[in-house]
């Protein structure tokens, strides 16, 4: 048997590795079939998704084809001296190499990985394991979703909940100030500045005015964790953030205040489910912008304006099982971009005695790009170039809220706070990431957002002078995506 002979035979013992069958088989993307592994589907085997059947035609030919890695090894100058003179071996059971003197150590790596992969899979060489074609195809159907880009193509949807969130905040955090810290009309300023009059021919002295006040800072805190459940063959996450904003306003002309903030948000998701795999990704932002308010009478409007930066580190992880064998392997990513935010709400407070409540409406606008990245680390043959993604967020709210003044002292007054309302996402649709693997392109199409969700505010607001308040908020919002956050901040305002 010559050498070329041996390659291909030594080649078509590993392509059972993946449930791949020829470069020819791999590249029937279109055929109507129930599968993505032709092998697999031969005997019957289905349930595969669109998503799926991409990545495993790109493995395929990126194992396979004629560039692929199988021929571009056995083409290898080494490994062909290692044929020829005898001197690579293997284990006869788990198929690993054990002895390869002159191959590049790299190589013999992503070989053993492969035939792991393989054995967890199909089982090994000892013909103790005889797995079905269904067992066969549930774990390879775990190992595509873990493999894709579904971890990163969530972090925009965890991304817009935090934006949500925290302009919601912003809103409370102003009527704080309206509640707590706005003039009272019905106390008449003096206009003399304390200069003497003269008053039925007996001279009095005017209380000196106090200067007027048009600044209000503000610095505050944020704590913030959310819980989303597997769906679309996503994995299910844990997150935690936390932040900390300050920003200041000031009263233009009568009634209306504009002003910067600023604000670091740090955010932790763990990944986890069939199709977690141990991935993680730790986010890193940086939020500015502007915001305002526009009040006369019972009516206010208040309208924010700005951007952020998001750099995020992922942990890409693979985790299955089968057949007595493990496979683990953590590539790592890094995708960072900017952010727009903007929002415009308005409402209407009404009052009866020491109760404040009324209707309240927004509409808020995001939009968000994520580079892309190549991952490094774990198996080369495994690593992804992930593409870059876009996406926006058209959000409208419509709820109330309440407020009452409860009077600890004569000048100290307590406000608890309360608020409902429903929100519907208008986009946040589905959209394709390219990416690649084993340097062979393919298409992954993201799914449509849930489109409606419930917040539910609770809180209040401490005055203890005409000049300081510090204020609390616990907000709870559900949505139809089996999403479930709940965040909580508090902070001080300072007029002056």
């Amino acid at each position: 048997m010559n050498l070329r002979k041996s390659l291909r035979l030594a080649a078509y013992a590993l392509l059972g590795m993946l449930g791949m069958t020829l470069t020819a088989s791999a590249q029937n993307t279109n055929a109507d079939t129930n599968g993505a592994i032709p092998g697999l589907i031969q005997q019957g085997a289905g349930g595969f998704t669109q998503n799926q059947v991409n990545l495993d035609t790109a493995i395929g030919n990126g194992l396979y084809g004629e560039k692929g890695f199988y021929n571009t090894a056995f083409n290898n100058p080494a490994v062909q001296n290692a044929f020829n003179n005898g001197t690579i071996q293997f284990d006869p059971q788990t198929g690993y190499i054990t002895s390869a003197p002159g191959v590049n150590p790299t190589l013999i790596k992503e070989y053993n990985t492969l035939q792991n992969i393989n054995n967890v899979f199909y089982g090994d060489d000892s013909g103790k394991q005889n797995p079905t074609i269904a067992q066969q195809s549930s774990v390879y159907k775990q190992f595509l979703n873990q493999l894709s880009p579904g971890i990163y193509t969530t972090l925009p949807t965890i991304l817009f909940n935090s934006a949500n969130v925290q302009n919601t905040q912003i809103q409370q955090r102003l009527w704080a100030v309206r509640a707590g810290l706005s003039e009272d009309p019905s106390v008449a300023p003096v206009a003399d500045g304390g200069k003497s009059a003269t008053m039925s021919g007996k001279k009095v002295v005017a209380p000196a005015v106090e200067p007027e006040q048009k600044w209000v800072t503000f610095i505050d805190g944020n704590g913030m964790w959310s819980q989303a459940q597997s769906v679309n063959n996503l994995p299910g996450y844990n997150s935690y953030a936390g932040g900390v904003q300050a920003g200041a306003s000031y009263e233009l002309f009568k009634n209306f205040s504009v002003g910067p903030y600023v604000g670091y948000q740090g955010t932790k998701v763990n990944f986890n489910g069939s199709n977690g795999g141990g991935s993680s990704a730790t986010d890193n932002s940086v939020r500015y912008g502007l915001f305002g308010e526009y009040r006369k009478g019972g009516w206010y409007n208040d309208g924010i304006i700005g951007g952020a930066y998001n750099s995020v580190a992922v942990n890409h992880g693979i985790s299955i099982s089968g057949n007595g064998y493990k496979f683990n392997n953590m590539a790592n990513g890094n995708v960072s971009g900017g952010e727009f935010d903007s929002m415009y709400g308005t409402g209407y407070e009404f009052k009866a005695g020491k109760l404040t409540f009324g209707p309240a409406t927004s509409l808020q606008y995001t939009y968000m790009n994520l580079s892309g990245t190549q991952e490094t680390g774990g198996s080369q043959a495994l690593a992804q170039n992930i593409g870059s993604q876009s996406a926006s967020s058209l959000l409208y709210t419509l709820g109330g809220q309440a407020s009452y003044n409860i009077d600890l002292t004569q000048s100290v007054k307590l406000q608890p706070f309360l608020s409902l309302a429903w929100q519907h996402e208008f986009l946040q649709n589905g959209y394709g990431v390219n990416s690649s693997i084993l340097g062979q392109s393919y298409n992954y199409q993201t799914t449509n957002a849930g489109r409606d969700q419930y917040i539910a505010g609770i809180g209040g607001n401490l005055v203890l002078t005409k000049s300081l308040s510090a204020y609390a908020v616990c907000n709870l919002l559900n949505s139809d995506a089996q999403i479930f956050s709940q965040a909580i901040s508090g902070g001080i305002n300072l007029k002056f």
